[in-house]
């Protein structure tokens, strides 16, 4: 005989610590290594298992479907100061849907204490110089190059290299 198989709902139960409305609830089940609460959930239409994030589990039956452009942000990490980030985030394992927001994945990680943050809030570059719409392009990558600075190498690279021909300027 088949084992009947849990539904998220009942399988969510006495998996996480509630507390105060303000407060997190701390996921009390498997974590991931990055510390995000998980688990195992019955698929859709083909039946197969899967393994589901606890705080979107949460926010999809306390709220409702998360957009699809949009990824859930812990905003009681946002308001934490003291929090390292990172797979030492406890806020990871909180699966309270009030301290879930539904934002773009660049929104998430602009609130957050990685370096995209850090760098966006640079206002010169390593050398001193202002980011101001004159001294700066954008690279390949996107990311901000100081003009000053990129002169300065290339006149550097030119003094140690003074035989080198461009390949469109060679005969």
């Amino acid at each position: 005989m088949r084992r009947k198989r849990k539904l998220i709902d009942e399988r969510i139960i006495g998996k996480y610590e509630q507390r105060g409305q303000d407060e997190c609830w701390p996921w009390t089940g498997a974590r991931t290594s990055a510390n995000y609460g998980h688990l195992l959930a019955d698929g859709g239409d083909d039946g197969a298992r899967r393994t589901v994030l606890a705080h979107r589990a949460m926010y999809e039956l306390h709220v409702g479907p998360i957009p699809a452009e949009a990824v859930l942000d812990h905003t009681c990490h946002t308001r934490d100061p003291s929090c390292p980030g990172n797979a030492g985030c406890e806020h990871r394992a909180c699966v309270n849907p009030a301290h879930l927001e539904p934002v773009p994945f660049g929104e998430n990680c602009m609130r957050g204490r990685g370096i995209a943050p850090r760098n966006a809030a640079k206002t010169h570059c390593n050398n001193g110089h202002e980011y101001t719409p004159d001294n700066v392009r954008l690279n390949k990558n996107g990311a901000r190059v100081c003009r000053k600075c990129a002169a300065a190498r290339l006149r550097r690279w030119k003094e140690r290299h003074p035989d080198y021909v461009p390949p469109n300027r060679r005969r």
